[in-house]
């Protein structure tokens, strides 16, 4: 998360904005050449993996948030509107 951290943990910022930023700077970059590799189902399942992972710490939602809370990846998406999965 680097040099966004400060961004992302601004209570003053929108979700909205959030959610932009992060579609434009760490999720392009994630898939950066995406269209030149070959792909399978265990890259694209790291991929999901990462881009939730990510997601909950831009939301600030912890582990203990997940258990306590039974918070679905599902539900971390609608938080964050995001509808679905990771696709190239």
């Amino acid at each position: 998360m680097g040099a966004l951290k400060y961004f992302w943990n601004a209570p003053k910022v929108d979700t909205h904005a959030k959610y932009l930023i992060y579609m434009a700077i760490p999720f392009n970059l994630l898939l950066w050449g995406s269209e030149s590799c070959a792909t399978n189902l265990d890259v694209l399942k790291e991929l999901e993996v990462f881009h939730i992972r990510y997601i909950r710490s831009i939301l600030s939602i912890s582990w203990n948030n997940l258990r306590e809370d039974k918070i679905s990846n599902l539900q971390v998406r609608k938080r964050f509107n995001i509808s679905k999965n990771v696709e190239l």
